[in-house]
């Protein structure tokens, strides 16, 4: 499970916390250490991870208020998987759709 609770807003100008609760950013990077063989688990190594994208906005049309969600109910709104290498070019292609 992902936690996914919407949280009050901080500015490091004022140093104040906001009022309303949201999702702080504008895509969400979901992490799953995915690697299995203890002899050669390495979680320093970004190749033994898999990444799923989502835009803040669909997580938001679809989880509601919710304050966590699985990787499977991911997946079913539309999370887009990734590789780290794949990373910087998925996440462009996100912020196209914002």
């Amino acid at each position: 499970m992902f936690g996914i609770r919407p949280t009050l807003g901080w500015d490091s100008t004022t140093n104040v916390y906001g009022t309303t609760r949201a999702r702080q950013a504008d895509i969400y990077v979901f992490c799953v250490y995915k690697h299995r063989e203890q002899e050669t688990a390495d979680p320093l190594d970004l190749r033994q991870w898999d990444f799923y994208l989502l835009p803040t906005r669909i997580l938001n049309e679809k989880a509601g208020m919710q304050k966590s969600i699985s990787l499977s109910s991911l997946l079913k709104i539309g999370a887009t998987y990734s590789t780290y290498t794949e990373m910087h070019g998925k996440l462009l292609a996100c912020m196209h759709g914002l």
